[in-house]
């Protein structure tokens, strides 16, 4: 099969960290990074660099954790440019003193339908060091609910307001769905935050979690249906 690579500016939108983790040597770029796309090959996600600045190789450990995706959907990860397929969980790749390497992610779909979601999420740690080590990376495709004839980039947002978030948020959904969950991910991929979906305005409470920038997701039988960003500050 041959795989398209498509101008990230032109074709994603790629919601990435500002900030990068520091862990023992290793720097990771990135956490988290969203593809908004419908289509059945969307463009690669090369977004996840790690460095090594100590002075000598680490053996990094890696472990798939999750994997969501829809039907006849498949993926391909590519670590230090040895590609993974999707029924290999975890492997092992060395990155030497002062050097970096990269993790790819490419994705293709037979069908992708909107409100289809995919999210393929890593473990990566270093097996001499994993308690201080443990790093995880997530992916999501996210192919949003539209009319026909509808950009899938202009579809409009849960309305959350205030954003920033001091203390709490209330949350409009654009169509009440009873069977629906209200989840916040954080930008590492952990879901904070999960509540049933009982009316149209729903109310979110800060509850002790950190400041930083988050994913406020409404999922509904497995697929992630509305999505939308939430800030925390004090």
């Amino acid at each position: 099969m041959k795989y398209i690579r498509l101008s990230l500016r032109y074709s994603i939108l790629l919601l990435c960290l500002a900030n990068s983790a520091v862990s023992q040597g290793l720097i990771f770029s990135n956490d988290t990074a969203i593809i908004i796309s419908c289509e059945n090959i969307p463009p690669a996600i090369d977004s996840h660099w790690i460095y090594n600045t100590s002075d000598q190789g680490i053996a990094l450990r890696w472990q798939r954790v999750e994997n969501q995706i829809p039907d006849e959907s498949f993926y391909l990860m590519i670590f230090n440019g040895v590609q993974y397929p999707p029924f290999t969980n975890q492997g092992l790749q060395f990155v030497d003193a002062h050097d970096s390497t990269n993790i790819i992610f490419e994705f293709w779909h037979t069908h992708i339908v909107p409100g289809d979601s995919v999210i393929l999420r890593i473990k990566i740690y270093d097996e001499s060091d994993s308690l201080n080590t443990t790093h995880y990376q997530t992916v999501i495709q996210y192919c949003p609910l539209q009319t026909s004839n509808a950009d899938p980039t202009s579809q409009s947002h849960l309305s959350v307001y205030p954003n920033p978030v001091q203390q709490k948020a209330t949350v409009i959904l654009p169509a009440f769905q009873n069977t629906s969950l209200l989840v916040l991910y954080s930008m590492t991929g952990h879901i904070v935050r999960q509540l049933p979906v009982t009316t149209s305005e729903m109310v979110i409470e800060r509850d002790g979690l950190p400041n930083g920038m988050y994913f406020l997701t409404v999922v509904q039988e497995g697929r992630i249906i509305h999505m939308s960003k939430l800030a925390i500050a004090d």
